[in-house]
């Protein structure tokens, strides 16, 4: 039998070491899309919705508070929401289309709304109203297809972004899409609107390393019942 060498062991080391980091960057992506699948607005009904946005109060709104989440936070945040310690309220559901994004529209900003949706700035923000700013943690280091991450210079002039609270569908068109410094704090002003004055919704998400925010604006251009919105669109939400 052959017997092993130094650099055989060394070998096995570097590969073992290897998978482990591989393992510990990756689970936290698995972790992000569990609070996702828990997060989904199936089997919600407008009723309970509106009940949600009326205690939308008693969430986190502290913008300031906002920081970067390791992957312990994301651990922490996973076995919180699991023991029931971190209700999410859910408001309703966005979809890009475009983007093949679909997330639940949280309240407030508490780390474990940004890493289950996308959370909302205000507790008296209104959807079609004014400026309806969200915002999610960037997980594209972690995996693909998570949060508000695919919308990353991928979203042009005229993509459609669709948000809904079971009850209306707002539909609206991209106008902005671009990184900005975090300074610009003014594009999450809730009076802002269009340049033509229509009503508009404001996705945030940082860029890989948190230095700069990627901001998604739209335009409200219609606004109808849940019932009568399209199948696609209803699918779409449903992914939420």
């Amino acid at each position: 039998m052959k017997k092993w060498r130094w650099y055989n062991w060394l070998g096995v080391i570097m590969l073992v070491v290897g998978l482990a980091m591989v393992i510990y960057n990756f689970t936290p992506g698995v972790r992000v899309w569990l609070n996702q699948r828990d997060a989904s607005i199936d089997g919600y009904t407008s009723e309970q919705i509106a009940s949600n946005t009326e205690a939308a109060t008693g969430q986190t709104f502290a913008q300031n508070d906002v920081k970067t989440a390791t992957p312990e936070e994301v651990a922490e945040s996973r076995k919180r929401i699991k023991e029931g310690k971190d209700k999410l309220n859910l408001l309703g559901a966005l979809y890009m289309p475009e983007q093949r994004a679909s997330v639940s529209v949280i309240a407030g900003l508490s780390q474990s709304a940004l890493l289950s949706g996308a959370g909302t700035f205000y507790p008296e923000q209104q959807m079609g109203k004014g400026n309806y700013p969200l915002a999610s943690h960037n997980m594209s280091i972690v995996g693909p297809h998570l949060l508000l991450t695919d919308m990353i210079n991928n979203t042009k002039p005229g993509d459609k972004i669709y948000l809904t609270d079971l009850d209306q569908v707002y539909e609206y068109d991209t106008y902005f899409a671009d990184m900005v410094e975090p300074t610009r704090v003014d594009l999450v002003d809730m009076n802002l609107t269009s340049p033509d004055d229509k009503a508009i919704v404001t996705l945030m998400t940082c860029n890989w390393d948190g230095s700069l925010r990627y901001i998604v604006q739209a335009k409200l251009v219609k606004t109808m019942p849940y019932a009568k919105a399209s199948p696609d669109v209803i699918k779409g939400f449903e992914g939420a």
